[in-house]
């Protein structure tokens, strides 16, 4: 791999996980009651994207995760997946039928439950948030990575 290749795929790593970790950082602030302060900002801006239910959070001791399960999963997922391809162990996007397959799991316990087939499961819940999270997050950065290299490695 060229330098200018590798300097791109760093560069590009580098603003991911800053983003990631800005995603991340709800986790985390669930346990360190050290950043308890930015606990209303952040409950505020989670609100969009997890109803944040408290039978749905995930506890550990005295701390519970200011997201679902499902949603704690995802981010896990997606975190996991950003690791392995900071070790290169995937530079290959993964097939649509399996993007679609696990939003199709998801999907399928999301509408399960809300039917009354079963009950909410936090196990489940986070296995399917995980999966997904994971998938999902190789399908979308693997081909950024690509198009910004191809791109803008030309230019070097």
């Amino acid at each position: 791999m060229s330098g200018s290749i590798l300097f791109l795929r760093l560069s590009c790593s580098f603003v991911l996980v800053l983003f990631f970790g800005l995603i991340m950082f709800p986790v985390v602030a669930s346990f360190l009651p050290e950043l308890g302060l930015f606990k209303p900002f952040i409950d505020n801006g989670i609100s969009n994207i997890c109803h944040q239910d408290s039978q749905k959070l995930i506890e550990f001791g005295q701390y519970s995760t200011m997201v679902c399960a499902r949603c704690f999963g995802i981010y896990l997922g997606g975190a996991a997946s950003l690791v392995l391809v900071f070790i290169s162990c995937f530079s290959d996007v993964p097939r649509l039928k399996l993007l679609a397959g696990t939003s199709f799991i998801l999907l399928s316990d999301v509408l399960l439950v809300n039917i009354g087939v079963y009950n909410y499961s936090k196990t489940f819940a986070f296995i399917t948030g995980f999966l997904l999270g994971s998938v999902g997050f190789l399908y979308f950065y693997i081909p950024l990575e690509k198009f910004i290299i191809e791109k803008i490695g030309n230019q070097f």
